[in-house]
């Protein structure tokens, strides 16, 4: 005896707002065009920063060669006699006094005059005269030369002990050749806030001219991009056209092959279902022929299980109930079909679903697809069906209780894989979830607009 069947309850939910598709296609097709707009401004504004930032320091370095250069052999060279390498004092102030004058500025803020022995001939700093330090190979290249270097410079070397309370600055090199015809190089350290403030107005310079030049194409590559979105959203506006005239016409031969077989095929055969029957139970059929009796009643029950059959067959080709909102009822009464083999049935779903009749007529299928599977193979109890319809898409879960499918059956289940790309091609999204002993889960996400 099967077991007592479960209510089936309708649950109601408030229907989804209905939104603007040809704004949605509009803003979906200028939306790659935004985004990378947006992707190649930050770009530019990126770059132009850091080549301003580049040009402005190598601008600021070639001036601070310059003033190197300027300050050895227009003051420096000069000053630098034969008396102020025997240490004479007067030498010496006059050499100091000049260079104190050129500093005060502010623009320079330490001198050192080093020999070729890499001995400090002259410092503003006097404790620093005669001592000895290790120069660098590229700064020794400079000797007997009239060229210069410059870098920012962290004041890391040992002669620099006393110029580290300033943080970065410009170090730069000069070679000259002093008054007394011997080769010097000068070396002077400037201000690296000066490279800074360089950087800062060449960016602010730049930045509008490259910003601006960037959104003003911008500004006029935007009708063309508009243009060019309403020509996607007309020609996507045209397939979805072509799409739908394609499923009414397969719904209208679909609703003739079913009244044909209903007003044709199904007719004729219930009619001689009832003319074998009457024959296998007519009083005036010659006694004792119980063969052709038999034969009567055997041929009534196969006609009318083939009735049957195509009423079903009718069913599925054109499902009833679906072109008004009934896809619940529709379903409700596809789970009444399961009362002959002992299982029990939920479903949870509003009163009403206003679908599109395609989104309908699939949903329904997948529903009918699992619960064929489940009655057939499954061996469950109890199966339940959820239909929810949210953010302008339908989903359909119908889970049973049974023994399961193996990964191998499910790849081989044609019903279940054609069914799953016929959820894909309507651009919507098919699960099955199953283990052996663990039941079936099946899910489909359809979009309204499928």
């Amino acid at each position: 005896m099967p077991s007592p069947r479960r209510p089936i309850r309708l649950v109601p939910t408030a229907p989804d707002p209905v939104g603007a598709p040809r704004r949605r296609a509009l803003y979906s097709a200028l939306r790659p065009f935004v985004l990378s707009s947006l992707i190649v401004f930050i770009a530019v504004a990126a770059a132009t920063v850091m080549w301003g930032g580049r040009l402005a320091t190598t601008e600021a370095l070639g001036q601070a060669e310059a003033t190197g250069r300027g300050v050895a052999e227009g003051v420096v060279a000069p000053l630098v006699t034969a008396e102020l390498r025997a240490g004479d004092p007067a030498a010496m102030a006059r050499l100091d006094s000049s260079m104190r004058n050129r500093m005060s500025d502010g623009s320079i803020f330490r001198v050192k005059i080093w020999t070729a022995d890499s001995r400090i001939l002259y410092s503003d700093m006097t404790e620093l005269i005669g001592r000895r330090y290790a120069l660098e190979a590229d700064d020794l290249a400079l000797l007997g030369t009239t060229h210069a270097s410059a870098a920012i410079s962290d004041l890391e070397h040992s002669e620099n002990v006393d110029e580290q309370t300033h943080g970065q600055a410009v170090e730069v090199y000069a070679g000259f050749v002093g008054a007394d015809g011997e080769p010097l190089i000068f070396e002077a350290y400037l201000p690296a806030d000066a490279v800074y403030q360089n950087a800062y107005r060449l960016e602010r310079a730049l930045l509008p001219l490259s910003l601006g030049s960037v959104t003003l194409l911008l500004i006029l590559l935007m009708p063309l991009a508009v243009s060019m979105a309403r020509r996607v959203e007309h020609t996507e506006g045209e397939r979805n056209r072509l799409l739908h005239a394609s499923i009414s016409a397969s719904d209208n031969e679909r609703r003739r092959i079913a009244r044909d077989l209903h007003d044709t095929v199904v007719q004729d055969l219930v009619g001689l279902s009832y003319s074998l029957s009457a024959v296998a139970h007519s009083p005036s059929a010659p006694p004792g022929d119980e063969v052709a009796r038999h034969a009567a009643r055997s041929a009534a029950v196969v006609v009318r299980r083939d009735v049957a059959a195509l009423r079903t067959l009718i069913g599925d080709i054109y499902p009833p109930e679906l072109g008004a909102g009934q896809l619940p009822s529709a379903v409700a009464a596809l789970l009444e079909t399961t009362v002959g083999h002992d299982i029990r049935t939920h479903l949870e779903a509003p009163p009403v679903m206003a679908l599109p009749v395609d989104t309908a007529v699939l949903v329904y299928r997948v529903v009918r697809e699992a619960l064929r599977n489940t009655v057939k193979h499954a061996e469950a109890h109890v199966v339940d069906v959820e239909l929810v319809q949210r953010d302008g898409a339908v989903t359909a879960v119908v889970v049973d209780d049974g023994v399961g499918m193996r990964a191998e059956a499910q790849y081989g289940h044609l019903g279940l894989r054609l069914l799953a790309d016929t959820v894909r091609d309507a651009g919507g999204a098919f699960d099955l979830t199953s283990c052996p002993g663990g039941g079936v889960r099946v899910t489909a996400c359809v979009p309204l607009n499928c």
